[in-house]
């Protein structure tokens, strides 16, 4: 009797800690100045089974003893490391590698995380081992009254076709599975200040990605912000990420893309895979260009071009109209 009581307790703890696999809230800082109150945010998750790994990088690499001894008796597994090398890249793909766990939740050392968010993303993924990726939505902090953001797409599908155009998830509000970063090639140099938007393409290709209807991220507006920062440059590799994504989609044939040199990276997977013939039938029902996929990497370039270029107002109109044609979902789904 007694063999099967502790029987039972023990087949209820490994079910237990199957619905609750251990996740790793990843923190990359170059600032302590909000991170006591990211840290409090994670402390107050209703999830149980949480590590919290923070990169210390740049100026914060100076403060991990202090860090450490104000943390002391933090409630949940904290570790704080030093990536010696500068940027948000380098402490991200250090964080990945030293976290044990499957699931890694993003989060900034200036945001905040809602209540129930990690909650609420590993309950999706225990629906669907597809999965591979889960945002959700985005609210600002001390911002203005009136700046709200516009929303992020909440089906596998939205996302795709927003992926042409803009970063369809929020960087610090997603949860991933670390195996499927790791196939797409973790985080890249390549495209400085988007690192995000260059992974979200290559990690459409492990599986399904979508976001949340709910919050999962307080993004907190300030003028340290990189974005702010270095807004030039930041535009600048928004225009080289789009160039190759539409080099990518025209010349796409077969099941994979032709690898070339000036654009991919000898890792880089196929972001388009088409098949070289498509029937009459399909081509009509796929409208301009025939393949969707060609058609959205050319709206989507054309409409960072939009957003970045100084044309005339009527300029913009002209091509705000060609971009519809183009693509006209954009109209349906009021992207712009």
């Amino acid at each position: 009797m007694l063999f099967l009581i502790l029987g039972a307790g023990l087949m209820g703890i490994i079910e237990s800690e199957s619905a609750t696999p251990r996740v790793t809230v990843l923190i990359p800082c170059n600032s302590t100045d909000f991170l006591a109150e990211c840290l409090d945010s994670v402390a107050c998750q209703d999830y149980p089974n949480i590590d919290v790994l923070v990169v210390l990088n740049g100026k914060a690499i100076h403060e991990r003893t202090a860090l450490s001894e104000e943390f002391n008796e933090y409630p949940r597994n904290l570790k704080f490391v030093l990536s010696e090398k500068v940027g948000i890249v380098s402490a991200l793909n250090l964080g990945l590698e030293l976290s044990s766990n499957e699931f890694i939740a993003r989060i900034d050392a200036d945001d905040v995380m809602p209540f129930k968010r990690i909650t609420l993303q590993i309950a999706e993924f225990s629906h669907d081992s597809e999965i591979v990726c889960i945002g959700g939505q985005l609210e600002y902090v001390a911002a203005k009254p009136e700046q709200e953001h516009p929303g992020y797409p909440l089906t596998d599908e939205a996302f795709r076709h927003a992926l042409y155009r803009f970063s369809p998830l929020p960087h610090p509000g997603v949860m991933y599975k670390k195996s499927a970063v790791v196939l797409a090639g973790m985080y890249r140099e390549k495209f400085p200040y988007i690192e995000d938007w260059d992974l979200w393409t290559r990690l459409a290709e492990q599986g399904k990605i979508f976001n949340l209807p709910e919050t999962t991220v307080y993004y907190r507006i300030h003028s340290n912000q990189s974005t702010i920062l270095h807004t030039a440059i930041q535009q600048k590799s928004i225009r080289s990420l789009s160039s190759q994504v539409l080099k990518q989609a025209l010349k796409a044939s077969g099941q994979q893309c032709p690898r070339d040199s000036d654009f991919l990276d000898p890792q880089s997977i196929a972001i388009f895979p088409q098949p070289a013939l498509i029937e009459k039938k399909q081509r009509k029902g796929n409208g301009f260009f025939g393949q969707k996929e060609k058609r959205r990497a050319l709206a989507g370039y054309l409409y960072v071009r939009m957003m970045s270029s100084n044309s005339s107002q009527a300029q913009l109109l002209l091509l705000r109209i060609v971009i519809s044609l183009i693509d006209p979902v954009l109209l349906i789904r009021k992207l712009f």
